[in-house]
């Protein structure tokens, strides 16, 4: 949890500053930003 929360809390941010049209594009781009090259997958199993 220590990793997710804060992680969430900018991912919702960036949504909210991106509005409704954009908020899926501008939070998976942060995700993406912060997983740096790591597969999501290997991300998630590393938790």
């Amino acid at each position: 949890m220590q990793v997710i929360e804060p992680l969430y809390k900018e991912m919702l941010s960036a949504e909210k500053n991106a509005g409704a049209k954009n908020a899926i594009d501008a939070s998976t781009e942060l995700l993406l930003e912060k997983l740096q090259g790591v597969d999501y997958d290997q991300f998630a199993l590393s938790l």
